[in-house]
């Protein structure tokens, strides 16, 4: 289970990391923000108007895609 750690997951990781192990899913974040993980996912962006937050986030689920995670929440 890849969990991107975009938007509020700082506040809501704990409840949803908690979740998914009850489940008995293993639970990975993607990697921290960065130049280099903002410049991953920008070729999946259709639109260059896109705000940056927005940008980031598909850089955070392509690296989890690139580490060969199935399922994204």
């Amino acid at each position: 289970m890849g969990i991107p750690r975009v938007l509020n997951i700082y506040e809501n990781y704990p409840f949803w990391f908690t979740f998914f192990t009850e489940l008995k899913f293993r639970v990975e974040l993607s990697a921290r923000s960065s130049k280099k993980l903002y410049s991953l996912g920008i070729e999946t962006i259709p639109s260059e108007s896109v705000c940056y937050p927005a940008k980031l986030s598909h850089g955070h689920i392509m690296n989890l895609i690139k580490r060969g995670i199935k399922f994204i929440f």
